[in-house]
Order: C-alpha cells, then structure tokens, then sequence
C-alpha cells in the first residue's frame, strides 16, 4: 500500500509553520519527490514507520530550517490521529524516533533533484509571503505551483534572496542547509 499525499496531507497542515500555510507547498513537494522514489510505500508496520519517520523528518527539517531563518519555534508534536488506527498507533509513538539518517535520505533526494541553491529557493520563498503569490485554482496541486514557481524565478530570485536585506539569519540558514547537503 502506498500512502498517497491525501493520506498524509491532515498531519502536516496540523504542522505548518506559518499562519498562511504556505509550508505546505514544501511539504507536498516533499512527499512528490519521496513518492517517485517509492519511499511512501508501506506493507507492514515496520514499512508504516518508516514512511511516519519520513513525514517526521520533512517536518522537522522544514521547522529547523524556520527556526535558523526566522527564529520560528522548530518544535513540534507528532499526531497520528489523522493517520493511522488505535491499534497501530501506540506501536509507532513507541519506536519512531528522531533518525538523522531518515532526514539525510531527504536531503540527498533533495540535493539530487534540486541542488543545494534550488532546495534553499524552494524552503525560503515558502516562508515568505511576499515571495509567494500563487493563484491556487490554477494549479492541480500546491507541488506543481512550487515547482512552477521555482522554474519561472529562480534565476533571478536566489541573488534576490541573497543580496536583498543580507542578514546573519540569512547567512545562518543558508550555511545550515549546505551542512546538510
């Protein structure tokens, strides 16, 4: 069984960041590309929190990336009401934990199809309103507005970020992020 974005969708929105929800643009994103890699497939309950361990790690390298950028509060708490039954529930609270190799497989897939620069384009313009104006009844869903988003102005947009209002935060997050690519 795969878990399709819909599966998944309630416990990110219950995490997003930012009072617009643009976070969730990253977050589908995200998922897209575990999906293509046949990362979301779970047969069993091992296989179940492993894909759980995966939508724990794109939460938290979103919010860490929030708390180096902005200052955000890059804690959170993991709900699995909207995903799974009673009975399978106090088995994944028990085992899943915090694996930093399940957040480098999401950052070598990240850096594989994005590149360091892209990957900092896509978390910084989700953060920021200003950066993002999407008409939503345009696109089918929030990844394929990122992904347009990213092919139309990231040439221009990263110099943007970068040059435009320099601050340490900005600095910090983009050398936080090149650490973990």
């Amino acid at each position: 069984m795969k878990l399709a974005w819909n599966d998944v969708k309630p416990y990110f929105e219950e995490q997003t960041v930012w009072v617009n929800n643009q976070d969730i643009y990253w977050y589908q994103y995200v998922w897209q590309l575990l999906d293509e890699n046949n990362l979301t497939v779970c047969n069993s309950l091992v296989e179940k929190l492993a894909v759980y361990s995966r939508v724990y790690a794109t939460v938290k390298i979103y919010r860490e990336f929030c708390s180096v950028a902005f200052g955000e509060n890059p804690y959170f708490d993991l709900y699995l009401d909207k995903l799974t039954s009673d009975e399978e529930k106090q088995d994944i609270y028990d085992k899943l934990i915090e694996d930093s190799g399940t957040m480098q497989t999401i950052f070598d897939l990240l850096k594989e199809k994005l590149g360091r620069e892209i990957t900092y384009y896509s978390m910084w313009i989700t953060c920021c309103s200003e950066d993002l104006e999407i008409e939503f009844s345009t696109y089918e869903n929030y990844s394929d507005a990122l992904s347009e988003i990213m092919n139309e102005n990231y040439s221009n947009a990263l110099s943007g970020i970068m040059n435009e209002n320099l601050s340490i935060n900005k600095l910090a997050s983009y050398e936080w992020l090149t650490k973990q690519m």
